[in-house]
């Protein structure tokens, strides 16, 4: 492989690892959130917005 290419593969991979961990990230927060709308802590809505999602799209997770 040329010196080119294995830069090239190193940058993908690199790019590929923080989208993996902001993947993991996100599904730590919402499995929480859940946990907290489970709970009664949070609202559906207040649990919703800080995800950033949609109240139908975080529904989903809960049931």
């Amino acid at each position: 492989m040329t010196e080119a290419l294995k830069e090239l593969y190193e940058d993908l991979r690199k790019e590929v690892d923080v989208v993996e961990l902001d993947r993991a990230r996100e599904s730590g927060i919402v499995s929480t959130l859940v946990s907290l709308v489970k709970d009664g802590i949070l609202s559906v809505d207040e649990a919703a917005k800080r995800a950033k999602m949609s109240v139908n799209k975080f529904e989903k997770y809960v049931k």
